[in-house]
Order: structure tokens, then sequence, then C-alpha cells
């Protein structure tokens, strides 16, 4: 999950990572790093560890029949004989270990362990090589977190920041590029007090997307998330046409890292990671680019049915990217109760861990809606403190939204009566109060007497249009 759009005062767009090591270089204060119980922390493989845990493993399994790994194991593997205290060996041992590791097989769970170990050291001497050097090469992500890791990896090719959070706010087809830019401006500065600028801020992100055609080599670099995928797609269409297109063009969308509990994103790992994610980058085709542009035209339709489709589809073109695009549909209104899946959790958390319901907002959102709830965390927590403002400040409020001063740290969230029936499905949340909210292209735009609204049918999971006639 990338940060939020930032506040433009420099004005060069592209930065340079030589410079930027060069200034951490000249700065005493290190990278930040997550405490020791963090379950975002990355905890070091060892290649020594697993393979004593593979022999210990092994012994147990021949004197058992019953342990749980046996079912795993003969479901998984890929011999077709099947396997059993007689016929056991360490290589399916090593294969087990390396699955439940996040690897297919025992030798790339070694290969990983081997970069990562050199990767530590060519940082730690301090002149780490330029992974990137061979090429001219622009590095294009949705947020800066990971700016200065690539400087302090060795990379010294140039960074774009390109951060426009479609999955909040209006993002319609229009017919010129200054038109969305001006929407897109818009729901950007009314969501984040220090974007007044906005419109010209994002003007100048979109017009660095043009300079990629001076690169030999385009880098994108993402995570599984909303935040991150809805921009890939924006940016596979504005590359789909060719003019636009630069040489060469890879991607990396990842799901996981070895050796961290809870992965949120990129930004979360130290970096040494960033040479190792190096080696993982894909080429983009042709046909994914056509994919992703037909996708983003989707998003950004009047309606969202072609783009449900294509978030179920059997045969998509670009398979990380897909359950990012089925995690968005939920955040339409259900059927059930009118909430988004984004809203219900909020409500459930108040619900299960709050005393009496009240919770302090910054408990509610890092401990247990990014750590606990989220499924796919991709909302960064200016982006949430809106939510919970339109449950609050509705005609019927799910919650009470004390905000005592402006420090986040006093801010106080409180389970209405009204929040607990949406919960027992005793109430619904648009009959109730309306809406009105973009997704994408779709406006969902009624009043609680008359319907015209389109919602998510989870048992179906399917939109639906529903008319008040």
């Amino acid at each position: 999950m990338s940060q939020n759009p930032q506040s433009k005062t420099d004005k060069s767009i592209i930065k340079k990572l030589t410079a930027i090591r060069e200034e951490f270089l000249q700065n005493t204060q290190p990278l930040y790093e997550f405490k020791a119980d963090d379950p975002r922390k990355i905890i070091p493989l060892s290649l020594e560890f697993k393979k004593k845990q593979a022999k210990q493993l092994l012994k147990k399994l021949r004197q058992s029949t019953t342990d749980t790994n046996w079912s795993y194991i003969n479901k998984h593997h890929p011999n077709t004989t099947a396997l059993d205290v007689g016929n056991i060996k360490l290589s399916d041992i090593q294969w087990l270990i390396a699955m439940r590791s996040g690897f297919s097989s025992w030798a790339k769970l070694k290969h990983h362990i081997e970069a990562s170990e050199i990767s530590t050291q060519a940082i730690k001497s301090g002149q780490p090589s330029s992974l990137d050097g061979d090429k001219k090469t622009l590095h294009i992500r949705c947020g800066n977190d990971i700016m200065t890791s690539l400087a302090v990896a060795g990379f010294t090719g140039d960074f774009l920041t390109f951060a426009d959070p479609y999955v909040m706010g209006a993002a319609p087809q229009t017919e010129t590029e200054s038109e969305f830019i001006h929407i897109r401006a818009k729901v950007i500065s009314n969501a984040f007090e220090d974007h007044k600028n906005a419109y010209e801020d994002l003007s100048k992100d979109y017009a660095a997307l043009y300079k990629a055609v001076e690169y030999k080599r385009v880098m994108f670099w993402f995570e599984h998330d909303a935040y991150d995928i809805f921009t890939f797609l924006k940016l596979l269409h504005f590359y789909s046409h060719q003019p636009q297109r630069p040489a060469e063009m890879h991607y990396i969308c990842i799901t996981s890292y070895p050796g961290v509990k809870k992965f949120n994103g990129i930004g979360q790992l130290p970096a040494k990671a960033m040479r190792v994610l190096w080696e993982q980058f894909q080429t983009v085709t042709d046909q994914q680019l056509t994919w992703g542009k037909q996708a983003w035209q989707a998003y950004t339709a009047p309606n969202p049915t072609q783009f449900q489709q294509l978030a179920y589809s059997d045969t998509p073109g670009f398979p990380e990217l897909i359950p990012a695009m089925q995690r968005q549909l939920r955040d339409l209104p259900w059927l059930q109760d009118g909430l988004s899946l984004t809203e219900r959790l909020t409500l459930q958390i108040l619900a299960d861990k709050g005393d009496k319901g009240d919770m302090q907002a910054t408990e509610l959102f890092y401990k247990w809606y990014v750590l606990h709830y989220e499924p796919l965390v991709f909302l960064g927590d200016a982006m949430y403190w809106k939510i919970l403002d339109s449950l609050a400040t509705s005609k019927h409020p799910a919650i009470l939204f004390h905000k005592p001063s402006n420090k986040v740290v006093e801010w106080k969230v409180t389970l209405t009566d009204f929040g607990r029936a949406l919960l027992n499905h005793h109430a619904h949340w648009v009959k109730s109060n309306g809406i009105s909210r973009w997704f994408g292209g779709t406006h969902n735009h009624c009043n609680p007497d008359k319907q015209d609204c389109w919602y998510w049918d989870e048992t179906k999971t399917n939109v639906v249009r529903v008319i008040d006639k």
C-alpha cells in the first residue's frame, strides 16, 4: 500500500536516485525499521535453520502416520506416487518447507536466501553495484515510499512518483485529459487539506508520464492492493498508445515477501529487498497492454457491469491484478445492508474490539483495520478518516466521530445503535441515508425515497442495479 498523494514543493517531478543517495549519505537519519515484534518486519530466512528443520521433520514423519503434514504432502506434492513412512525422502521434506515459506521448490528458497545475503553485503559495503545502470531507466511507483530505499540499494536511474488515488472519488471517461485531471484534482483537494494546488501538481504528474519515451527501460513497482493496481491499470491504458510507449516496460506486482508475516506493500521492505525484487520483474506484453487498457476503460465506464465481467473472467490477461479488482467491487454498497465492505469492517471492529463500542481512531485504523480485518489493505489513513466522516455525518449516523483537536491521537470513534442495527441486518444504509459516491466512472447518487443505485451482490459475486419504479 503506497502513501497518499503528497503535496509537492519541489518542482522536479522526476527524481535522480543518485542525488537521493548523496542526500541520504549526508544525513545521519537511518531508514525506518519496524520494531522486532511488528508483523510487518522481515525475519531473515536462514538456510542452515531450514536444513536442520527439514532433517528433524523427516525423522518425525518417519515415525508417525498421523502427523498433520501428511495430508498436505500427499495432496500437493508434484510426484504422482503416494508417499508414506517407507519412501519419504529428505528432498520431499525440503519441498514441503519451501512451499510453506512461499516458494515452489527448495532450489528457489535457497536462491532467495543467497540473493538476500549478497544484497545485504552489497549495501553494507557502501558501494553496491548499479543493477539498472546498463540502460537509461525510469522507475515508476504510486508513492515515494521506496525511492530512498532504491537509492540506498544502489539503483542509479530516475524515479517518478505518480500518485492519483483512483480508488477514491470520480474517475469517469472524458473527452480530454485536461478535463479528467480537473475532475481528479477536485477529488484530491476535497479529500486532503494540504492539496489545494492539486490541479497544478497533478498536471505535472501526468505531463511527466510522457517523458517515459526518453528512457530505454521503464520499471513499474507495484503490489497487490487496489491503490497500486488501479494506478497500474491507468498506466497500462496510457502506454497502450504507441507514441507514448517506451522501448521496454517491466513490472512487479507482489502479494507477499518471504519472512514477512503481514505484507501490506513494497514500501515496508528494507533496501536490501529492492535488489532481490529486481530479479522478479516481468516484461509487459502487448496482450497485457491491451487487457489493461480494456480494464481501465471498464472501470471508468458509467456502469460497472463490464468491469465486473473482467474481474471474474476465467482467463484474465493479468492474474495478479484480479484480487484487487474484486476487492474494489466489494466497496460498492451491498444489497443486504447498503454498506461497503470497508464501512462494514469498521463497524464490526467497533462491535468486536471496542470498549462498549468506543475506540481511539488510531487504534481502529492502524491496529485493527490494517493489521487484522482488511483482507487487502489499500487505504491510507487520510482516506480512511474521510470514510469515518461519512459514517458519522449522515442523517442516521452509524458512528460518532469525536475530534476535539487536529491531533489524530485524540480522535475517538463510537458505534451508534443504528450502526449495530446495520450489523444485525435490521437497517439499510442507502435506504436510510441515500448515497452520493463514485465507483470509477459510475456515479451512485440516490435519495432514500427513490433509488437508482448499483449494488454488490456478495452471494452471486455480481453487480445489480436497483431502480424504484
